[in-house]
């Protein structure tokens, strides 16, 4: 049973289960913008559909309105497709009409520059007064092929596949290339909607509209910016807990903001990096090329594998490489063939073949039309892998295959999925066949399956942002002599510190202490000690104590503002030095860093990035993933033990920042670990502001919303 939306379910339900709708601007001329929108929608829209004309009585054959108040009903939606200059006039007389939702297709608002806007700000003003809600302006419009809603001027082709897809684009030209995409492809699509300047309905609401619906099981998003990313975290957490699959093109891998932060932490925790850690988190799939979102929905549909066990099975040693590599990367495992398996392939596979996975059944398969079959059988009936990746089907045996794939996965339980051919792809999914073009997507597909049972289970009840502070010009900054202390309150362990004010102090701590010693200047003024010479290494007698305290004591004397000097004891016997940061981003809220540390940090730029609203086995993931997974387990790296303690810090420094809602950032730089597995802070500093604009926290339900019933 198909659920329709209706204004009493969702105040954005107008837009696209309306029973009444008016096309503002409607034209004869089916070239002509006003004249495609109500062209293309009175051909098979479900309710009732009127044009509005005042200079012309009649539009296409139909009678036509000057006004939208000589309507014989009230219009639910409005589609607006008159000159800017028109707009708030039109707006003006839909609210009049009691519309409930508008969506404006014209351009020349925000986008044109300040006169756009404060007349863009006008409109809303008016909308927002009357409760009415507003799609764009400067939007394609709005697709539903469920009732034939073809509110849109980018022609739509007579043959269309509705579907458990819908598609959301803040470019409209991108999304009508998306939804042609899929339809060529085979992949049938519910919804398409297009954001435009997003004066009020913004990607977010459009997420949560389409996801509100059980008969769509992935929604594909195109992203060029993100005005609230709190808002769209939030959405796309309730998408993953309803079940609902989520993939997204973002344009733009740029750093923003670097210079606005001090610390090492702050350069590299860019938006780009904290992107990709806020989808990780909801179970979003990032897809580098925005083609690949079509590509990559047809096997989303599939019921994910169990585990990673991939087999990859190919006519071709050189394809099956390719795709084990891509596999590996992507975590997942290839594991070897039994040899029960392997005696099993090797009655169907040439001797020149290959039974071990990657399995190479050869170009016989050509010649033999049972040898696929036979050989996909065995492979899933070993109950020795998770899913099947098929690189490519002889198009001789595509019509077989299209009888033969669904029938063994669903009766053995494991997905099978296959790179095809372009022209065999629409013909396999139209068959239930999860089939791709692009050579890595059918190994994306089973990657992002596991990663979205794997973030369902980690879901986080609180979801932590923080509106934008407006004083970060003038942070307070407690450094090292501050900040340890700090630290070691929330049990993170941290190297001994003395303030000496005098040489005398100075002398004296030296000798109380066994070994060498380090002297430091810590100030506000000075965050990265190192560069200014601010620290003085490995003093082995009282000379060198009151020669390096005098040198600081001069620095302390002329330099911009108060300061400390710190006596600690030398730390011997460093095998790593590590990272572990924390800053709060604007719109996502405490995020953490972690990765190789030192001075050389932003050179080197082997970090990991994670929101602090994430779990420890986030956490874990993010220090095994360090150096390409190669950093834990390596015997110049970190063990398993020494691993599980850096996570713990993390855990302490994410607790740190979702209690205390004043702290921006906070950094250790380096985290020693020692040659006995030991973990010590050996210099930190942490910035606050006193502006309290912090949001609380907002409670999520705890409990998973039920996965949503097959439709019959």
């Amino acid at each position: 049973m198909v659920q329709q939306k209706s204004p009493a379910e969702s105040e954005l339900g107008s837009l696209l289960w309306p029973e009444t709708v008016a096309v503002v601007g409607a034209s004869g001329n089916e070239q002509r913008i006003g004249g495609r929108v109500y062209g293309q929608t009175r051909r098979g829209f479900t309710g009732r559909v009127y044009p509005v004309n005042p200079g012309s009585p009649e539009v296409q054959g139909d009678r036509a309105y000057a006004r939208l108040a000589d309507l014989p009903e009230r219009p639910e939606l409005v589609f607006l497709a008159v000159a800017a200059s028109q707009v708030l006039t039109a707006a003006g007389e839909a609210i009049e009409a009691g519309a409930r939702c508008l969506v404006i297709l014209s351009a020349g608002f925000a986008e044109t520059g300040p006169e756009g806007l404060r007349a863009q700000q006008e409109l809303m003003d008016r909308a927002r007064q009357a409760g009415v809600r507003v799609l764009g302006p400067n939007c394609v419009g709005v697709i539903n092929t469920r009732n034939r809603l073809f509110g849109t001027f980018v022609p739509v082709a007579d043959f269309y596949r509705s579907g458990r897809v819908a598609i959301v684009a803040q470019s409209g030209a991108v999304g009508a290339r998306l939804f042609a995409q899929a339809q060529h492809q085979g992949i049938g699509v519910s919804y398409l909607l297009t954001g435009g300047n997003e004066a009020d309905v913004d990607v977010a609401d459009l997420l949560d509209l389409v996801t509100a619906d059980i008969e769509i099981d992935v929604v594909l998003v195109h992203l060029e910016g993100l005005r609230n990313g709190r808002r769209w975290h939030e959405a796309a957490l309730r998408a993953l807990r309803s079940g609902t699959k989520v993939v997204a093109f973002k344009a733009g891998r740029g750093r923003r903001a670097a210079a606005a932060a001090a610390s090492h932490t702050g350069v590299l925790a860019v938006d780009d990096r904290v992107l990709d850690a806020a989808f990780a988190q909801a179970g979003v799939l990032r897809v580098a090329d925005p083609l690949q979102l079509v590509d990559i929905a047809g096997g989303l549909a599939v019921t994910p594998p169990v585990g990673p066990r991939v087999a990859i099975l190919s006519a071709s040693g050189g394809i099956g490489v390719m795709l084990t590599d891509e596999a590996e990367r992507l975590g997942l495992q290839i594991p070897e063939t039994s040899p029960e398996l392997a005696m099993a392939l090797g009655r169907r596979i040439p001797a020149y073949g290959s039974v071990m996975n990657p399995i190479d059944y050869t170009g016989q398969v050509v010649n033999d039309a049972r040898l696929l079959r036979d050989v996909i059988t065995e492979v899933v009936a070993s109950k020795e892998f998770d899913a099947v990746v098929l690189g490519g089907i002889p198009p001789s045996q595509i019509d077989a295959a299209r009888s033969f794939l669904p029938w063994i996965a669903a009766e053995h339980g494991v997905p099978i999925l296959v790179w095809a051919d372009e022209a065999s792809v629409p013909l396999l999914v139209e068959a239930g066949v999860p089939a791709f073009r692009h050579p890595f997507s059918p190994v994306l597909a089973v990657s992002h399956g596991i990663n979205q049972i794997r973030a369902i289970d980690r879901a986080p009840e609180i979801a932590m942002a923080m509106s934008p502070v407006d004083d970060w010009s003038e942070p307070v900054t407690l450094v090292e002599d501050q900040t340890l202390p700090l630290l070691e309150s929330i049990g993170v362990p941290v190297i001994p510190s003395w303030q000496v004010h005098t040489t005398a102090q100075a002398a004296e701590r030296f000798h109380e202490t066994d070994g060498a010693v380090v002297l430091k200047l810590s100030a506000g003024w000075l965050p990265h000690k190192s560069e200014a010479g601010a620290v003085r290494l490995n003093l082995v007698s009282a000379a060198a104590v009151d020669e390096a305290f005098a040198a600081l004591d001069d620095l302390r004397r002329f330099g911009p503002g108060d300061g400390v000097i710190l006596m600690q004891p030398m730390h011997s016997g460093t095998r790593v030095e590590l990272m572990v940061g924390a800053t709060r981003h604007p719109d996502f809220g405490p995020v953490l860093t972690v990765g190789l540390g030192g001075r050389l940090v932003e050179i080197v730029d082997r970090v990991a990035t994670v929101l602090a609203t994430g779990t420890t086995a986030d956490f874990a993931d993010a220090v095994r993933s360090l150096c390409d997974g190669r950093l834990v387990g390596h015997h110049r790296g970190l063990s398993e033990a020494e691993a599980d303690s850096v996570v713990a810090v993390m855990d302490a420094m994410a607790a740190l920042m979702r209690t205390d809602p004043g702290v921006i950032e906070c950094e250790i730089n380096p985290l020693a670990v020692g040659e006995d597995g030991s973990l010590v802070a050996l210099d930190a500093l942490l910035r606050r502001t006193d502006s309290q604009t912090c949001a609380p926290p907002t409670l999520l339900p705890p409990t998973l919303t039920p996965p949503k019933p097959p439709v019959p």
